[in-house]
């Protein structure tokens, strides 16, 4: 049986962040990737109120905004894909504020390899992904 493929998109502006991601992304034995890379807050706003992606890791910091102003400027579009926020500070105001604001769920970067492909599994057994 072939792994199904998933369309994400990164929205993140430090291109080692990325490139870190994708790897811990790459290294999944129950999915396939299509990995896509925004850079600034304005593109990823567009691209998730357009559901542009099945998927979108979104860095806590990006631009001058967080996760959370994001989250919450889309909340009124009332988005349906899944939200991973990825947050360099290990804060539990900032993964629950995150998850009130639908956050599918919070990874911290210092735990992001053992944590986001576990992340993505539960998200999937929620909502397959096509």
């Amino acid at each position: 049986m072939s792994k199904p493929i998933v369309r994400v998109i990164i929205i993140d502006d430090d291109e080692d962040d990325f490139v870190i991601t994708s790897d811990v992304l790459s290294d999944s034995a129950d999915f396939e990737f299509d990995i896509f890379w925004i850079k600034n807050s304005n593109d990823g706003i567009y691209a998730i109120k357009n559901g542009l992606a099945d998927l979108f890791i979104l860095d806590y910091k990006i631009d001058n905004k967080n996760g959370i102003d994001i989250l919450r400027e889309v909340q009124a579009s009332e988005f349906t894909t899944p939200i991973i926020v990825v947050s360099g500070e290990n804060d539990e105001d900032v993964r629950s504020s995150a998850l009130r604001c639908g956050a599918s769920d919070v990874v911290w970067k210092s735990d992001l390899c053992e944590d986001l492909l576990l992340c993505l599994q539960n998200i999937s057994f929620r909502k397959p992904f096509s």
